[in-house]
């Protein structure tokens, strides 16, 4: 039995979690956090090189605000670590004007006064020559994003949160919680730990800690690959392709610099390209996962197709095919709220479908807020759980 009463207790330090324990800490909290795996592991949500980040959020305008607030605390975090995770290198959408998400885009765009610049036609395949632009496709350019490398944030986040005091616990495996005479305890293979306050971040995970979530989370497999192409390509940006004949969007990433790459614990080298749209299905039972020849078969060939119509200049040789997991909520859109009947003992963070990684110091800030403060001034009305409950 542990004798330290603490101020919270995290469960799942991936990226959410590692940024609410950096928050907690740096408001002076006395926080545990507790991971199953190693800090960066290839086994959750986090793993792979690059994440885009963007303003003009094609999946829900309410989500800018928070964007914007994201943004300023991925500014605050570089300058308090002298370490760069942000690389501002703009980000081109590709698509017909009519396709929803080009129309989405330049909605939150404009209702938030977000420069963009459209490119038409032969313009646009002039401005993108990297791209084989179709005739009644155009190019819409959106200079402020970029990418964010996700395990040197993950690395960042926890350094900086144990140089504030937190104690960040690695291979502890959690058995179960409870509320008990108004504390949180919580039990793992390696002891009892008791708080005042409870944060679920578990990503693919949550539904083992929090059963009653199971039936709002599905969690897919969803592969990403590396490639090598037979010819140089310069001035490659990050890049998003609607296709109207295909669900879901194309993305991809410039080649990471040699010097960013050899500090990433995923070292592999190319251009890094995905289908953003739900994989396979996966079960609690069968984390963590292990690879799918067939699934990557599947996936190369499906890429193959799309880089031969679009981006023919990339054809060459897969470098690697690698999954990782999302948690789709019903609508897509986020999970940030009090767990039900705890009296505001239990805050949880789940659901981020696949989009959430560009949040990720907004959403630590208001996972410390909820947890310290009783409520957050950030605007997650939109994303709490009685939506899906309703």
């Amino acid at each position: 039995m542990q004798d330290t009463l603490y101020d919270a207790i995290v469960i799942g330090v991936g990226a959410m979690g590692a940024a609410a324990t950096y928050y907690l800490a740096n408001q002076g909290a006395q926080v545990l956090a507790l991971e199953q795996y190693d800090i960066v592991h290839p086994h959750g949500s986090h793993f792979g090189q690059s994440r885009l980040i963007r303003k003009a959020y094609a999946e829900h305008p309410d989500y800018v605000p928070l964007l914007e607030r994201a943004y300023t605390n991925w500014t605050s975090l570089e300058q308090a670590t002298q370490q760069k995770l942000y690389h501002e290198v703009g980000l081109a959408y590709l698509g017909t004007p009519e396709a929803q998400f080009i129309k989405d885009v330049k909605a939150s765009a404009q209702q938030y006064d977000i420069p963009l610049e459209t490119y038409l036609s032969e313009v646009a395949q002039k401005r993108f020559p990297q791209f084989k632009l179709l005739p009644n496709q155009e190019a819409v350019w959106e200079p402020n994003a970029g990418y964010i490398t996700p395990e040197r944030t993950l690395t960042v986040l926890t350094q900086a949160a144990q140089q504030q005091g937190a104690d960040i616990r690695t291979r502890e495996i959690v058995f179960n919680w409870q509320l008990k005479e108004g504390k949180v305890k919580v039990s793992t293979n390696q002891g009892t730990y008791f708080a005042h306050k409870l944060i679920v971040t578990a990503g693919a995970y949550t539904a083992k800690i929090l059963p009653q979530l199971a039936d709002d989370l599905q969690v897919t497999r969803q592969l990403m690959a590396w490639i090598k192409p037979k010819k140089a390509i310069d001035n490659m940006p990050c890049w998003i392709v609607d296709l109207p004949e295909v669900p879901g969007i194309y993305y991809g990433f410039p080649w990471l610099p040699p010097e960013w790459l050899a500090t990433e614990a995923n070292q592999t080298v190319g251009f890094k390209l995905g289908h953003h749209t739900p994989g396979q299905a996966v079960l609690p039972k069968d984390l963590p996962l292990t690879e799918n020849k067939e699934l990557i078969a599947q996936e190369k060939a499906n890429l193959q197709a799309f880089i031969a119509q679009h981006l023919p200049d990339l054809q060459g040789d897969f470098v690697e095919v690698k999954h990782c997991l999302y948690t789709y909520s019903p609508d897509e859109h986020f999970i940030i709220d009090y767990l039900p009947e705890t009296h505001q003992k239990v805050v949880i963070a789940a659901g981020f479908s696949g989009h959430g990684f560009k949040f990720v110091p907004a959403i630590g800030e208001i996972l410390a807020d909820l947890a310290l403060k009783g409520s957050t001034n950030l605007p997650i009305g939109f994303l709490s759980l009685s939506r899906l409950q309703q």
